[in-house]
């Protein structure tokens, strides 16, 4: 994966933890969910991934995004759990794939950018799709 920040906060509304984005500074039509972006990597095939969470300390929620070439919302996640903080870190990169850990459960997640998409039912407990009944390139296991 190659790493290279693009987009950035370009105003936020707190009242319901989103965001709007820019790319290389100019304002997208684009409103994604959560404030803080904490890692983002351009792939090979020009698309991005976004991780974003939501700057709350006890229901913290994190929001993962892939955006197209043309910022548009090609597939998205997310995982949120009452009562609980979540911490964003990166354990490693690789081509397609990112791993990291965001509960403090000792719990490693792999998410996987697929070329093509799927129909992916089986997700770790507390995560689900934006999107659930449709065909996704991101694919989440735990490890």
């Amino acid at each position: 994966m190659l790493s290279k920040t693009r987009f950035s906060i370009a105003e936020t509304n707190r009242r319901n933890n989103c965001s709007v984005l820019a790319l290389d500074g100019k304002i997208l039509n684009l409103e994604l969910q959560g404030v803080i972006i904490e890692a983002q990597y351009k792939l090979k095939d020009e698309f991005t991934l976004i991780f974003l969470t939501e700057d709350s300390p006890n229901d913290e929620g994190l929001h993962i995004y892939l955006i197209s070439e043309n910022s548009l919302i090609a597939d998205s996640l997310e995982t949120n759990t009452v009562f609980t903080p979540g911490i964003f870190k990166l354990i490693k990169t690789g081509e397609n794939w990112v791993e990291f850990t965001f509960f403090q459960n000792d719990s490693t997640y792999k998410l996987t950018v697929k070329k093509t998409k799927s129909l992916q039912l089986a997700l770790p407990r507390g995560w689900k799709y934006k999107e659930y009944l449709k065909l996704h390139r991101l694919v989440i296991q735990k490890l």
